[in-house]
C-alpha cells in the first residue's frame, strides 16, 4: 500500500526487496519464495520495477553477530532497531543513488514530520495497536530526511481495505513483509 499511496500522490516508484537472511531455520526457502512472489505480484499490479538486493553478508556481520554476542552477554538486544539504521537505510541510500531516487519509503506504521526549523520528527503511527516507530528510533536526521512513511497516517484496517480494493495479493495475509520503495518526485509540468 505504501507504493500505491505514493503513486496516487504523483511519485514515480521503484520497488526494492532486501534479502537479508539466509535459510538457517528462521526463514525457510518456502517463505522466501512466497515473499518474492508476493513482491513481484505487487510490482506487476502497480506497474513498477522490482529489484532484489541480497545483503545477507552485511546483515550477518552488522546485526546477527552483534546480536548473538549481546545475548550471550546477558543483554536483551533488539536486532530490528539496529538493522534499520546500520544496514537497511545505508543499503537503500546506495540504491537511491544508483536508481536516481529522492526518497526511501516503507510500509512501517509510523510517521515523519518535517518541521519549520528543518528538523524531522519521528512520530508514532496513528493506529495505536500497530505503531512501529520504535523499530525506527535510531534513524538519524540525515536518514529521516530521505524517508517517507505513507501508511503511518492510516489504521491497519483502512490499509487492508485499500489493499483489498486495489487487488493486492497481500491484503488478507496475517503477516506481510515490508517492501521498500524508492521514490522520485515527478515535477509539476505546467
Amino acid at each position: 500500500m505504501a507504493a500505491a499511496l505514493l503513486i496516487q500522490q504523483g511519485y514515480s516508484v521503484t520497488g526494492v526487496m532486501l534479502r537479508l537472511w539466509q535459510d538457517i531455520g528462521y526463514e525457510r526457502e518456502g517463505d522466501l519464495a512466497e515473499n518474492l512472489r508476493d513482491a513481484q505480484a505487487i510490482a506487476e499490479r502497480l506497474r513498477i520495477q522490482l529489484h532484489i538486493i541480497d545483503r545477507t553478508d552485511l546483515f550477518k556481520q552488522k546485526v546477527i553477530d552483534p546480536f548473538v554476542q549481546s545475548y550471550l552477554s546477558g543483554e536483551t538486544p533488539n536486532p530490528c532497531v539496529d538493522c534499520n539504521p546500520v544496514v537497511k537505510w545505508n543499503v537503500l541510500l546506495d540504491c537511491m543513488a544508483r536508481f536516481g531516487a529522492d526518497y526511501i519509503a516503507t510500509g512501517h506504521y509510523a510517521r515523519v514530520l518535517r518541521t519549520n526549523n528543518g528538523k524531522i520528527q519521528l512520530l508514532k503511527g496513528v493506529d495505536e495497536n500497530k505503531d512501529q516507530s520504535y523499530v525506527l528510533c535510531h534513524l538519524t536526521q540525515d536518514l529521516l530526511k530521505h524517508t517517507l512513511l505513507p501508511v503511518g497516517t492510516y489504521s491497519k484496517r483502512d490499509v487492508r481495505a485499500m489493499a483489498n480494493e486495489l487487488g493486492l495479493i497481500t491484503a488478507k495475509r496475517k503477516t506481510v513483509r515490508i517492501y521498500v520503495f524508492l521514490i522520485k518526485q515527478i515535477p509539476d509540468i505546467l
